[in-house]
């Protein structure tokens, strides 16, 4: 009912009611499924925990089987779940539990270890869907066994999004071994692409192009991070869409507790907590600084006009010690009707990493920088990765506006090898004769004690101009 007080269950026959309801007293109801044979709701009366009821006697009447508590505490545990015969999904504050029924119990068998918005159970497949609009089929037969021996394996790629496909930040891991998910003739491999962003993720993007035969040039996938909510937020348990405002702290925050301060016009007492703050009447800046002065040690503006991308806000060129994301407005009405004085975990530093599984083939990938300088070091130090599971296909840093990779599948790792950019910079001092100048070399350490020269100022530097130098060197000591 409206308040969660009980559980009323009406037998139906033939589209009409046909029997007396059975009524099941409870208190505080989060989540609530039903199955043929089971009945399945999470409270969060006295403790979080779900209650699993069953069919039992002649008369098909309900009740209680089991009692599934919250692991670790998990103050967010039952807030969503659902049931399909011998599957029984969880969701939590930071991950979503999967129970199989066995000998007429559900037990725990994997976690996906990601709070995922919504899901369902079928027969055969696990339907999810995360915070920033992607959609995962997980084939239940992947699942069969207890973690940690096997993981969850994706079984397509993500198939619906509002703009370009986004693969949660904290998605479960694919299988590292081929999957079967094309077809029955066609095997792929798992590929992993990871993104640490500079502080202009703005100008970042890459994509991922099949080379060769009759799909040449097919685009496989494409990220562009321009108005996407890279920092991470979540409020007692639920996972929120959140933008950086640019001159905030690059950093995470776990743990910490949500302070209410309004406007934020004057200094907000919130000492080792997180400041809510409503968009008007001051700069974003000012905000801020108050909610600072107060001890806040996070921020997180609510925007005060219907807004579906937070792109491009900013503290003003001020640059602040702690971090500060802003939401939209419904999300942040929600937050502030519900969640004052419980948990918050946020991030900053803004990343974003993407499991594809690829048939046998050529491909090309390709990381753009739109002003051409790279995602380090001048503003912040960023880095990508693309790997398999027997190595290495690509990384970076430094480069101009952009860095293609070829590579083919299967991966074959050998003769691959990777260097590493290093700047020198130096203002030598002119001396007085031969003797006083300077020289410089840079070595790599051998095994055996050996060194080999890898750069070095080819004789001595007779001027006092400042030299600065630009090179890739292999990976070692």
């Amino acid at each position: 009912d409206g308040v969660g007080e009980f559980v009323s269950l009406i037998p139906f026959r033939g589209g009409r009611a046909a029997g007396e309801a059975q009524l099941i007293e409870t208190k505080l109801i989060s989540a609530m499924d039903l199955s043929e044979d089971h009945l399945v709701f999470s409270t969060s009366y006295s403790s979080r925990r779900v209650l699993v009821y069953g069919r039992w006697g002649s008369d098909g009447r309900f009740v209680l089987l089991q009692e599934i508590t919250a692991p670790d505490e998990d103050r967010a545990f039952g807030e969503d779940l659902s049931l399909h015969q011998d599957v029984l999904l969880v969701r939590g504050s930071n991950r979503t539990r999967a129970y199989a029924l066995r000998d007429g119990a559900f037990r725990e068998d994997f976690d996906f270890n990601t709070p995922y918005t919504a899901f369902r159970a079928s027969d055969r497949n696990i339907l999810s869907a995360d915070a920033r609009g992607g959609l995962f089929s997980l084939d239940v037969r992947d699942c069969a066994q207890p973690m940690p021996t096997q993981q969850p394996s994706v079984s397509s790629a993500p198939v619906f999004t509002g703009l370009t496909t986004l693969a949660p930040t904290s998605s479960p891991r694919p299988s590292r071994s081929p999957s079967s998910s094309l077809s029955p003739t066609e095997t792929c491999y798992w590929i992993d692409i990871s993104v640490v962003f500079d502080e202009w993720p703005v100008e970042t993007s890459y994509e991922l192009i099949r080379r060769g035969g009759p799909d040449d040039g097919e685009l496989v996938s494409k990220f562009a991070a321009k108005g996407r909510p890279l920092a991470t937020l979540q409020v007692d348990g639920t996972p929120y869409d959140a933008w950086d405002l640019r001159g905030s702290k690059i950093g995470a925050l776990a743990d910490a507790s949500l302070c209410g301060c309004g406007l934020g016009t004057s200094p907000c007492v919130c000492p080792g907590e997180v400041c809510l703050l409503e968009r008007g009447e001051v700069f974003f800046s000012d905000k801020v600084a108050n909610c600072v002065a107060g001890g806040g040690v996070g921020a997180i503006v609510l925007n005060n006009i219907e807004e579906e991308v937070l792109y491009g806000y900013s503290l003003g060129g001020e640059s602040v010690r702690i971090p500060v994301v802003m939401i939209r407005r419904a999300d942040g009405r929600r937050i502030l009707d519900r969640s004052i004085g419980r948990r918050v975990s946020m991030n900053t530093r803004l990343s974003h990493e993407e499991s594809i599984c690829l048939a046998e083939g050529s491909y090309e990938f390709t990381m753009h920088d739109l002003e051409g300088d790279g995602i380090c070091c001048s503003a912040g130090k960023g880095a990508y990765t693309v790997t398999a599971s027997n190595g290495m296909i690509a990384r970076g840093r430094k480069f101009a506006r952009s860095e293609t990779t070829s590579f083919g599948i299967p991966f074959d790792p050998s003769g691959v090898t990777f260097c590493s950019n290093i700047d020198i910079r130096m203002s030598p001092r002119k001396g007085s004769g031969p003797d006083k100048a300077v020289t410089w070399k840079l070595s790599r350490q051998e095994e055996g004690g050996n060194t080999t020269v890898i750069l070095d100022s080819d004789g001595p530097l007779l001027s006092s101009d400042p030299v600065f130098v630009q090179d890739c060197i292999p990976d070692g000591r």
